[in-house]
């Protein structure tokens, strides 16, 4: 019993040592922005803006920040192709074993 114990503990520490994390500031180039669409009526999706790095890679992230996709609300008003922000960017994968890929939020941006 005590061996299924400490398997299991063992388990644990493996499946925790798994996920991955990082959070940063990262300078984003505005490259195109998009409004908000209907791909099934009634199922509106909204308006987003597609962003490119300012400079180089950060170390350390999960995998690479750019290119990047942020909700126009989490962006300045008034942003503009062409315009440099400054978004917090967290990326976080819980089970490198699931298959599902790293979750990315970017955002609210503020104007660099």
């Amino acid at each position: 019993m005590r061996r299924l114990g400490i398997a299991l503990l063992a388990l644990g520490f493996l499946l925790t040592g798994c996920s991955s994390e990082w959070q940063g500031e990262v300078r984003y180039k505005v490259l195109s922005l998009h409004e908000s669409y209907e791909s099934i009526p009634g199922s509106v999706k909204p308006a987003y803006a597609h962003l490119e790095i300012d400079g180089a890679e950060p170390q350390g992230a999960v995998e690479p920040v750019s290119p990047a996709v942020a909700d126009l609300d989490k962006l300045p008003e008034g942003v503009a192709v062409g315009d440099v922000v400054v978004c917090p960017v967290r990326q976080y994968d819980e089970n490198s074993y699931d298959g599902k890929g790293t979750e990315v939020t970017v955002g609210p941006c503020t104007a660099a």
